[in-house]
């Protein structure tokens, strides 16, 4: 499973480099995930992204990954509460999430393992922390 992270915001980077810096310094999570930056392809939408996170999943620890890189997310932004939305797409669907609250983590968590074929529970979309900003 491949999940791709974008902060679109015009504070040269900085955002992105802290978040991706984060999540390469937690062991647990790259014991499960390979994370890389690269450029965003120039499509008409990725105006103001200037780096993407790309996380992959290990096939025989996927549970495991998601875990990890819900926790180590939720981590950064209670660390950072005011940096900006940051949107995961995982499997063609973004979410965008924009802080870290209870609802938010199981968000998270539940929708990761819905990309990955599973589910975790049933999350409440009130559109107030986090909202699903395409589809499939």
């Amino acid at each position: 499973m491949h999940a791709e992270i974008r902060v679109a915001t015009d504070d040269g980077g900085e955002t992105i480099t802290d978040l991706y810096s984060w999540l390469r310094q937690d062991r647990d999570l790259r014991r499960h995930v390979d994370v890389r930056r690269r450029a965003p392809r120039q499509t008409g939408g990725a105006m103001g992204v200037l780096d993407i996170v790309d996380v992959v999943f290990s096939g025989v620890s996927t549970a495991s990954g998601v875990a990890a890189f819900a926790l180590s997310y939720i981590s950064w932004r209670r660390a950072h509460p005011r940096s900006p939305e940051v949107t995961i797409t995982v499997n063609g669907m973004p979410i965008t999430f924009r802080n870290a609250d209870e609802e938010t983590v199981s968000r998270v968590v539940e929708r990761l393992h819905a990309a990955n074929g599973g589910t975790v529970g049933r999350a409440r979309d009130t559109g107030e922390d986090s909202e699903t900003t395409g589809t499939p």
